[in-house]
């Protein structure tokens, strides 16, 4: 049996690539990895940066993400709540999410760029799980994240999976809906995307994705960093995921 521990976002890329490892005889999950922005409302639950253990409590109203390159960060407080209908540990790590080296291949040499928030994540969570041997990733298309993810765990002596690598963008989607997997958008960023196609799923989106994708080259995936998602329905969760309440937050409102 290989013991992994799955680099979760909320979004579909990483939860539908947990459930597709998971469900193999041979693997299962012992811990989740978060990394979180630093505007993230769980800031107020612990310490202000460094690994913090759950169970932890997020609200349901989510807060103005920050840009990275390699993390998920927006609607981050709803994963504490996520981990627990997983009902798996789930290690959180508040990060500035800055970015030191750009180049497609990293090389470690600056404790500040925000992929070395991943290696000091993941060495917490191995050191309370030496038995884990891999990394489930929901990296896709995505050399730049994956050679990052790599870096990080050669170093720590772990194994990278990333079940969806290479998978057509349109066969993403046609998994999460055969699996039961009910991811909404929470954040847009793309032409052909408004505020009114937030919280709609990516099923009932699919034909407007398709469209979109004709017309310029839309990603229908979301890996062009066209939308952000957030799985409310899943085949391992214990429930679904419930948001009473939440705020729309548009780049204009800045300006």
């Amino acid at each position: 049996m290989k013991l992994f521990i799955t680099l979760i976002s909320g979004g579909k890329d990483s939860l539908l690539s947990h459930n597709i490892l998971n469900k193999r005889d041979d693997f299962e999950c012992v811990a989740l990895a978060h990394i979180a922005p630093p505007n993230s409302s769980l800031r107020n639950k612990g310490p202000q940066k460094g690994p913090q253990i759950g169970p932890q409590k997020g609200t349901s109203t989510p807060t103005p993400d920050s840009d990275s390159f390699m993390y998920q960060s927006c609607c981050s407080n709803l994963v504490p709540s996520i981990a627990s209908l997983l009902n798996k540990p789930l290690y959180v790590y508040f990060s500035d999410l800055k970015t030191e080296q750009t180049e497609l291949q990293y090389l470690p040499s600056s404790a500040k760029d925000e992929v070395e928030d991943l290696y000091s994540l993941l060495s917490s969570v191995v050191s309370r799980h030496p038995s884990a041997v891999a990394v489930c990733v929901g990296a896709i298309f995505s050399t730049y994240q994956r050679t990052r993810v790599e870096s990080v765990c050669q170093r720590l002596g772990l194994q990278v999976y990333a079940p969806l690598w290479r998978t057509p963008q349109a066969e993403v989607l046609e998994m999460i809906a055969e699996r039961g997997i009910v991811a909404r958008l929470v954040k847009v960023c793309s032409a052909g995307l408004t505020a009114r196609h937030l919280m709609k799923t990516t099923s009932e989106l699919r034909q407007h994705f398709a469209s979109l994708n004709s017309r310029f080259g839309f990603h229908v995936a979301g890996e062009g960093g066209e939308y952000e998602t957030i799985c409310f329905e899943h085949p391992d969760y214990s429930g679904n995921l419930e948001l009473h309440d939440h705020t729309t937050h548009s780049d204009a409102d800045e300006s």
